[in-house]
């Protein structure tokens, strides 16, 4: 099963739930990013190089889809948690070289991270 289809499973399970089960979170996550414009170098052999500053969007909403999946696991003192998102990025400001440039399918992020509660509020430290 894909990625997607073990989110969507897990949100229909997670209601399911026992209390003595309640110490587990499965959530699943559709929306969007803002992506911070990087320095784009392009190299190819036998052609001068391509340096260009390159800006992005991420179309969430166009296939493959913008998404991510969180598990946790709580404690007393807060939750230990493991994030992964499938992210997206489409140059919005090519070159005459560069008409057309994305990363749609497998730029993906794992992440372990650590959450605490205060009540209505959840602090969230997460890293690779």
């Amino acid at each position: 099963m894909g990625y997607v289809t073990w989110a969507i499973l897990g949100v229909v399970l997670t209601p399911q739930l026992t209390e003595a089960q309640a110490r587990v979170s499965l959530e699943a996550f559709l929306g969007g990013a803002h992506n911070f414009g990087t320095t784009l170098l392009v190299t190819q052999e036998g052609q001068p190089e391509i340096r260009l500053s390159a800006d992005y969007q991420t179309r969430p909403f166009e296939l493959p889809l913008y998404y991510a999946v969180r598990i946790g696991f709580q404690e007393e003192e807060g939750a230990w948690e493991i994030q992964f998102i499938h992210h997206k990025l489409h140059l919005t400001n090519g070159s005459p070289e560069i008409q057309h440039f994305e990363i749609t399918h497998g730029f993906n992020t794992l992440t372990f991270g650590r959450a605490w509660t205060s009540s209505p509020v959840t602090v969230r430290l997460e890293g690779w």
